[in-house]
């Protein structure tokens, strides 16, 4: 006798979710029955590349086809280029049919430009990647258009600033709320001459965007526009890495700006910054901070590392809000670090919320250390309290043993 059993699609829903991963049983899922097929599909289709010809060709084939059923499933669309030719014009051929992918929420596309005045830019450009730019404009603000609920922007571009059309490819997503750009200037770079002029005022940055991730050449340009714009006072999350020389002014400025609105901040320690870096950022300026992640980059020139710095940024955290605070660092840089006071004073009864203060090593070496145990012994008040965490992945099999034991006896 067969029982005919109807399952609460929450409950379908639920069970499809915990086996996101694995796509063979997504597939076997998406056969049981129609109303199994949607939530398998969402997980199955949620993000598609486009990385070269055959693959965009074949996607345009898909889209076009009355048969296809899948695209309102996709959620996320890769579209990165590892090659490129001057007169590339690829991605042109699946743009007006672009509108169909009616669930698109997050876009992840590189960039470049390549200047007519070099036939051969593409050959002599040390980096072919991203798609071109140039002669392609009215494309690209197709491509950007054809997303209007997009809620999250991954711009991997290679642009002089004068010329870059980021911030207005960025104001076509008007539901944007986060912005992630990772840049490269000068690449390429025509005389002045030869680049076009750009007197028109920028136009307003979409008002919902409220996490912004910058890396790299462009960071400068896109703070002040979002500073000019009366903006930063919406940002709620911010990471900055690769800030460039002359650019500490204009990061200073906006962290000013964003105040007690800043809650989630992610920083690089670089050479530029040198000894202003505790002047640069001033916690003290930002009371609703939760998550704090600083990386020092003085793993890669040690002449970086300012380890009296970072103590002095610490010390000024002001958040009774704090929740978790990460360092990747070069331990072994550290050895003459005050961790006393660094103990002392993220272990004070005003960090109350605090759960987590984690570090990520740099220097593979230390790991094989006999002196594994360093930050547990230096920082005993956060290990007394199991606020200090060290990833296991960090650790070698008989670290992680040894610090399971000593935890251990520490409960007993």
């Amino acid at each position: 006798m067969s029982v005919d059993v109807q399952l609460p699609q929450e409950l379908v829903a639920t069970v499809i979710d915990h086996i996101s991963t694995n796509p063979e049983s997504l597939k076997a899922c998406a056969l049981v029955c129609r109303s199994w097929l949607s939530p398998s599909r969402s997980h199955l289709f949620h993000k598609f590349y486009l990385s070269g010809p055959q693959n965009i060709f074949a996607f345009r084939d898909l889209m076009k086809s009355p048969h296809c059923t899948f695209l309102e499933h996709i959620r996320v669309l890769v579209a990165r280029r590892y090659t490129f030719y001057l007169n590339d014009r690829y991605f042109n051929e699946i743009v007006a049919d672009l509108l169909r992918l009616t669930g698109i929420r997050a876009l992840e596309i590189s960039l470049r430009t390549v200047y007519p005045t070099d036939p051969d830019a593409a050959e002599h450009s040390p980096y072919h990647l991203g798609f071109v730019t140039s002669g392609v404009s009215s494309v690209m603000h197709s491509v950007f258009s054809a997303f209007p609920r997009l809620t999250r922007l991954d711009l991997f571009c290679w642009f002089d600033e004068s010329d870059t059309p980021v911030i207005e490819l960025i104001c076509l997503s008007p539901a944007l709320e986060e912005l992630c750009l990772s840049s490269s200037t000068g690449f390429d770079a025509p005389s002045s001459s030869e680049k076009p002029s750009r007197s028109e005022a920028a136009p307003p940055p979409p008002q919902g965007l409220h996490r912004v991730e910058l890396r790299g050449g462009l960071m400068n340009l896109i703070l002040a526009w979002l500073q000019s714009a009366e903006h930063l006072g919406n940002v709620d999350s911010l990471t900055l890495s690769g800030l460039e020389y002359g650019h500490e002014n204009i990061v200073r400025s906006a962290l000013e700006q964003i105040g007690d609105s800043l809650q989630h901040l992610d920083i690089v320690l670089t050479e530029s910054l040198g000894q202003d870096a505790s002047v640069v950022y001033d916690f003290s300026r930002h009371p609703s901070l939760r998550t704090l992640r600083i990386c020092d980059d003085g793993w890669v020139n040690t002449d970086n590392v300012h380890p009296d710095q970072m103590l002095q940024m610490i010390t000024k955290i002001v958040a009774p809000t704090l929740e978790c605070v990460s360092f990747a660092i070069d331990i072994s840089l550290y050895t003459e670090f005050e961790w006393a006071t660094l103990d002392n004073f993220l272990s004070a009864p005003r960090f109350s919320c605090l759960e987590k203060v984690d570090f990520t090593y740099h220097n593979f070496r230390f790991r094989e250390s006999p002196d594994h145990l360093f930050l547990r012994r230096n920082l005993p008040s956060l290990e007394g309290s199991a606020k200090l965490q060290i990833p296991a992945k960090d650790l070698g099999r008989d670290q992680t043993v040894a610090v399971a034991l000593a935890r251990a006896r520490v409960s007993f």
